[in-house]
């Protein structure tokens, strides 16, 4: 077997590689045992024809191709462990040459490289978190919103009812009018919102003003820029039958109200000012999280500028799988697929690749960072700080089968493990963190020193006779 590898960028390894005979006529006879039984060959029983019989009736590219892929990809992974490549992924076919003799090429995907810079060098400014009143009020707002009953009104739509619809489309196609409707939707809720784009641009200003189980017909032009590709730049005519007006009747927001709200379960609060501190309170904590956590990004985009990394596409794309596996998983909890979601919003599978790539290299980066580091600083989690976090995630499930089905989970060596990688990676963030805050520090300026008198030829004989008298006493 002849191979030969060439180091290309980003790194990978192509390799190249030629079968000799032996291994091609191994593998020529292999596929004849398993392809000999499935065709019938004229004067022969089936699975009794010979090889040569057979290699002509079906031909040779035949019985080279049975298994193939197979072949290459145990040929080349035993070269990448002859060789010692240190892979991350498994070796990818990427050509093959030949069928007389096999030749064929791979790509073999290398374990990034990082070389970080002087980390413990690095500061980052903090910024200060700071709450404004209006934080508080738009919370207090909310509350009221979400905590007032709609109630049915017989009265016209007006901009914030919420109404119920009965909304027919009909699309227009050449000047002339659907007969069937693309959309048609009974008894829906709507919300007259002002800024509402739902079915489309322009619907609510048309429904507003219209009255109870009174039918109104109108037509509207969709702007060429609208999120649904298929209705860009269409004409639609819609149908719409109010059935009811509910609208929301606002208390004053004072001391009586506020002690009808509670923020979390077994509180109670004596005035709208205790109300307004649990608020600020709480908008202080969720502040200071998310200051913490766009604190680390910005250690860790400093320290990304000081370091050298180079890592193998293929940990790019898998991280983009992964992103998109979590979308789908997030849009099925909420009943829609990610096939639906991606065609509502006039996107496709590459365009969503695309729009994550970002996301995915910081996420690399940083996840390489946080690995070199905990390795070049040693940062490892004790026995008891893993037992103290797995013990928590235990404590935080319901009890019963949840909490059983978590103790059970953790029996397993690659469940620790996975709590371990998670810890090493906080503690070295937090090491991190800690460098980065440290303020540089001051140089004090040393005061200068006098200068020494000039001392004479006759002043040093004087000081060198007063020495040698007082050693002799």
């Amino acid at each position: 077997m002849k191979v030969t590898s060439e180091k290309l960028e980003n790194r990978q390894v192509q390799i190249n590689i030629e079968l000799d005979e032996t291994q091609i006529e191994s593998h020529k006879a292999s596929s004849y045992k398993k392809l000999v039984g499935r065709y019938n060959v004229p004067g022969f029983r089936k699975g009794k024809a010979p090889r040569g019989i057979l290699e002509r009736f079906i031909g040779v590219e035949t019985l080279i191709q049975e298994g193939l892929e197979e072949l290459l990809d145990e040929t080349t992974k035993d070269i990448v462990l002859d060789q010692e490549l240190d892979a991350v992924a498994p070796p990818r076919i990427s050509e093959i040459e030949s069928l007389d003799p096999i030749t064929f090429t791979a790509i073999v995907s290398l374990k990034p490289e990082v070389k970080l810079g002087d980390y413990e060098s690095l500061r980052v400014v903090r910024e200060a978190v700071s709450i404004e009143e209006s934080q508080v009020d738009e919370v207090i707002e909310n509350l009221r919103t979400q905590r007032t009953p709609w109630e049915p009104v017989e009265r016209p739509v007006e901009i914030g009812d919420l109404c119920t619809l009965n909304i027919e489309g009909y699309a227009y196609s050449e000047g002339k009018l659907s007969d069937e409707p693309y959309m048609d939707e009974k008894s829906i809720s709507y919300l007259a919102s002002a800024d509402s784009t739902y079915p489309v641009p322009g619907f609510v200003d048309q429904v507003v003003g219209s009255s109870i189980d009174e039918e109104s017909e109108f037509d509207i032009s969709v702007p060429d820029d609208f999120n649904v590709e298929e209705l860009r730049g269409s004409d639609i005519r819609f149908k719409v039958v109010v059935q009811e007006v509910k609208e929301q009747a606002f208390p004053d927001i004072d001391d009586e109200w506020a002690k009808t709200m509670s923020l979390a379960e077994d509180e109670s609060y004596e005035s709208l000012a205790d109300l307004k501190l649990k608020i600020r309170s709480d908008i202080e904590e969720r502040s200071k999280q998310t200051a913490d956590a766009e604190y680390e990004e910005k250690i860790l985009d400093a320290l990304g500028e000081t370091a050298e990394i180079d890592y193998p596409p293929i940990l790019l794309d898998s991280e983009i799988d992964h992103m998109i596996q979590d979308q789908d998983q997030q849009l099925r909890s909420m009943g829609i697929s990610l096939e639906a979601y991606l065609s509502s919003s006039g996107q496709n599978p590459e365009t969503i690749r695309d729009s994550l790539r970002p996301q995915a290299e910081k996420r690399i980066i940083q996840s390489l960072l946080v690995s070199e580091l905990s390795e070049v600083a040693a940062v490892t989690p004790s026995e008891k700080e893993i037992e103290d976090e797995i013990q928590r995630f235990i404590n935080e499930q319901p009890e019963g089968e949840a909490r059983e089905q978590a103790e059970s989970f953790f029996v397993n060596p690659d469940a620790t493990e996975t709590v371990k990688r998670r810890l090493t990676a906080r503690k070295t963030v937090d090491m991190l963190t800690e460098i980065a805050s440290t303020p540089e520090k001051i140089k004090k300026t040393s005061k200068k020193a006098k200068p020494k008198k000039k001392t004479t030829a006759k002043a040093k004989a004087t000081n060198t006779k007063k020495k040698t008298t007082k050693k002799k006493e």
